[in-house]
């Protein structure tokens, strides 16, 4: 009866030891089309607390993520064939557009064009 309790108490610790929390995901948007209607896709993601995005630019023009609106700040440029990450440790929503010429517009708070909109959950 003793070997049992010890067996099961030593199963009990390794699963609390071994459990952790969960690791974090990593999501991708990519910007894409052509000069006058280029996007992000896809430009709204749902995501969890501690998960990461990574922004990568596969097109041959400039493009940026710019935060235009939640708790953060972000203004990055990346170039053709490079990336740029964020990882969200706060839940809320969180909005960016890409600020180079005729790519987006702002507009009373609303973005037109290369817009995204990242919900942490």
């Amino acid at each position: 009866m003793k070997r049992r309790i010890v067996v099961m108490s030593l199963a009990l610790v390794s699963l609390v030891l071994l459990a952790g929390p969960s690791p974090a995901d990593t999501f991708r948007i990519k910007a894409a089309g052509t000069p006058g209607s280029f996007k992000w896709q896809p430009s709204f993601k749902h995501i969890n607390k501690g998960d990461k995005i990574v922004w990568k630019n596969p097109t041959s023009y400039t493009h940026t993520v710019s935060a235009y609106k939640g708790p953060w700040n972000k203004n990055t440029t990346i170039g053709s064939g490079e990336r740029t990450s964020f990882r969200f440790r706060k839940r809320g929503t969180y909005k960016y557009r890409c600020t180079q010429p005729r790519h987006s517009s702002l507009t009373n708070g609303e973005c037109n064009g290369m817009c995204g909109e990242v919900h942490v959950q």
